[in-house]
């Protein structure tokens, strides 16, 4: 993609104003700029320019007929027709994608506004939340995924996360040395729990992305365990002191674990669902 720097700097300087923040994009410039040039092929981005510097850009990473949208990102608020023609060029480059997913901020009018103007559905609330390293964290005894507990780890996860942007089968693909499946087996060989967790050790950042605990082991304080132990297994063997994770935000006792856990709300995000016949 041409100008990954010029493009990776504009979005950073507007994804860190929550006016104008989208949930898929990163906050700083070189992991943005890294993000552009390993995810994104030459037709994925939309861009404005006036007088030689960009104005709005929208962008899609794409897996498969499917596209997460980063953006719309625009300076200014009286561009709505500018946005609608960036959405269709963008669709006429992209002709096989047939579902489109959005992240943006609930104070991220703009983008909402638009989002709705073109009949994307809304499918979810969530708050994403900031945990920073204070005492030691426990790690408690956990294996890493093994090919054996596949089929109660997918029943486990699409139960809890029936709606979400990985299913199972993803998490199994995205597993390497940094994006790890944690598991809480008891004495039996039983599923208790899992924490899926992403690191990107260049950038020293770290992601909670999923957690959960079996419905026939709630209730004994594994949430908890289990928490702790992505915790002290990021901040710990990865050296990472900040870690990030997003939950839904009717999700009671989640949100109650996680701030009882140190955690703090950094965004509330909306989550919406396009498809294209």
């Amino acid at each position: 993609m041409v100008k990954n720097k010029q493009l990776a700097t504009f979005l950073a300087h507007l994804n860190n104003k929550q006016a104008h923040h989208i949930g898929y994009c990163g906050e700083n410039v070189e992991e943005i700029k890294q993000t552009l040039q390993e995810d994104f092929g030459k037709d994925a981005f939309e861009i404005a320019y006036d007088d030689g510097q960009i104005t709005a850009a929208i962008g899609l990473d794409i897996d498969g007929t499917s596209a997460e949208v980063w953006g719309p990102f625009i300076k200014e608020e009286d561009h709505a027709l500018l946005l609608t023609n960036m959405w269709q060029q963008l669709l006429e480059k992209n002709p096989t994608i047939k579902e489109f997913q959005f992240f943006i901020n609930e104070q991220n009018k703009l983008a909402n506004t638009f989002v709705n103007s073109i009949n994307a559905q809304q499918i979810g609330q969530h708050a994403v939340l900031l945990w920073q390293q204070q005492d030691q964290q426990v790690e408690t005894s956990f294996i890493f995924y093994e090919p054996h507990f596949y089929e109660a780890f997918a029943e486990l996860h699409n139960a809890a996360f029936p709606n979400t942007y990985y299913n199972a089968d993803t998490i199994i693909k995205r597993l390497n040395d940094e994006n790890e499946l944690l598991l809480l087996v008891d004495e039996i060989g039983q599923l208790q729990g899992y924490a899926y967790i992403e690191v990107d050790n260049v950038h020293k950042e770290a992601a909670i992305e999923y957690i959960a605990i079996a419905p026939t082991f709630w209730r004994q304080g594994l949430g908890t365990k289990l928490l702790s132990t992505a915790l002290a297994r990021i901040s710990t063997t990865h050296q990472i002191p900040e870690v990030q994770l997003t939950v839904g935000k009717t999700n009671d006792s989640a949100l109650r674990l996680y701030i009882a856990a140190g955690f703090t709300v950094k965004h509330e995000l909306i989550s919406y669902h396009l498809r294209k016949d």
